[in-house]
């Protein structure tokens, strides 16, 4: 029995002889001795909390009078420090901590001062020392929103105001009206500092010298008529504002016209024009000089020319909107020369008479007498040889209902193999509908 209890013993004393074992149960048994003191007996530590965020509690009084916090974004997050053991403190975030301001004496509007607390919202054993500020000032209003047209403000490079904006441009350039993209922007904020709001300034500054039309990005301001910043006052946009400025070459260029129902030997070759004044100053961009040779000021029907005669057309400088006038005229006089030209009265067969756009179940004549006097205009020549069968019209019946009786609708008459002639007036034809 006594060589059986000795044989163990021998085997545990080699074991702890053994190099390789001792430095193993070494090391774990300062580990041990080590974590014990750490959590049993280690100091405790302070440690600060950065940026948790400030919660703004609604109370029915608050509720009530349909007030909102408005609060400095500084003011939104405070440094917290707590204290415990380092292993704990390794592991706390700053969610686990709950910072309020305390808003149950709030009973009316206006800025007030808030004592903050912390809370442990954790089940980690730590304590909060302290904040890195005790109050928050928080202005408490009502929500507005409000519409303001935007007042455009121009820079010099060097960022003075712009007195006069033609100084934006070389001598010879004409700058127009600034054209913003949003001409006004919507303030939201406390009802107490948007009604402190007198305008809002787009802000643009120039880089250079402007010789053609360019669009530059715009600063947006609220202004006051006192020197207290405006702190919870957002703009709204949807998109970002710019500033376009029209910059224009002034040239003097000579002023025609267009011309409507013109027959083909006129488009090749036109009447003579009378135009007063013959030129005019206008604004051009710089990338279209070289293409703009005149600028058309009016249009003019041949329907309303008469034959062997002066006719004085007046268009007024406001609705010429080609190019930008520079020049005082308020109108322009046209006077186009028909003389030479001859022009008599002629009867459209009701043959030569088309029916456009007719609705079904119906059958459309012209009453008798429709269109026995239509004036024709043109040389001698063609006046001479014309007939009454070479006259044609076309009635338009767009927007009539099927059903019997008589109906005007308009009539488009023209002359057929005789280049040089125009129909003079505008007419009206009278139709007999019947019911199939």
């Amino acid at each position: 029995m006594k060589a059986n209890k000795t044989k163990p013993r021998r085997k545990v004393r080699r074991l702890f002889a053994s190099n390789p074992f001792i430095l193993g149960f070494s090391l774990v048994l300062s580990f041990g001795i080590w974590l014990g003191i750490t959590v049993g007996v280690a100091p405790e530590e302070e440690r600060v909390l950065p940026r948790v965020h400030v919660t703004f509690e609604q109370t029915a009084a608050i509720a009530e009078l349909n007030l909102e916090a408005f609060v400095p974004q500084e003011s939104l997050f405070v440094d917290v420090t707590v204290k415990g053991k380092r292993y704990i403190l390794n592991e706390i975030t700053p969610e686990q901590i709950i910072v309020r301001a305390q808003t149950v004496m709030v009973g009316s509007a206006g800025l007030k001062s808030l004592r903050l607390t912390a809370v442990n919202a954790s089940a980690k054993d730590f304590q909060i020392v302290r904040l890195s500020q005790q109050e928050v000032s928080v202005l408490f209003d009502e929500l507005r929103e409000q519409d303001f047209q935007l007042e455009t403000v121009l820079l010099d490079a060097s960022g003075k105001p712009l007195k006069n904006k033609d100084s934006a441009a070389p001598k010879g350039y004409k700058v127009d009206h600034e054209l913003l993209s949003n001409s006004s922007v919507t303030l939201s904020g406390p009802a107490s500092e948007i009604s402190r709001v007198k305008t809002v300034t787009a802000t643009a500054q120039l880089t250079g010298k402007l010789t053609d039309t360019r669009a530059f990005p715009v600063t947006i301001a609220p202004q006051t008529g006192d020197s207290v910043p405006l702190q919870f006052v957002t703009i709204n946009t949807a998109d970002e504002v710019t500033m376009t400025l029209p910059v224009y070459k002034s040239v003097s260029l000579p002023v025609t016209v267009e011309w409507l129902n013109v027959p083909p030997a006129y488009a090749e070759k036109p009447l003579k024009i009378t135009c007063s004044p013959q030129k005019a100053r206008f604004g051009i961009s710089e990338s279209q000089l070289e293409e703009v040779k005149s600028v058309t000021v009016g249009m003019i029907d041949f329907s309303k020319l008469r034959a062997g005669r002066m006719t004085e057309f007046k268009f007024p400088a406001a609705e010429v909107r080609q190019y930008k006038l520079l020049s005082d005229e308020e109108f322009f006089k046209v006077s186009v020369d028909t003389t030479g030209k001859v022009s008599d009265v002629f009867a459209v067969p009701h043959s030569n008479i088309q029916m456009l756009e007719a609705p079904e179940g119906i059958t459309v004549q012209a009453a008798p007498g429709s269109l026995d006097a239509v004036t024709v205009a043109g040389s001698a020549a063609s006046l001479k040889a014309l007939e009454s069968g070479d006259i044609y019209a076309e009635a338009d019946l767009t927007g009539v209902r099927a059903q019997n009786g008589e109906v005007a609708v308009p009539a488009r008459v023209f002359v057929r193999g005789y280049d040089d002639c125009w129909i003079i007036g505008e007419y009206v034809i009278s139709l007999v509908l019947k019911m199939n």
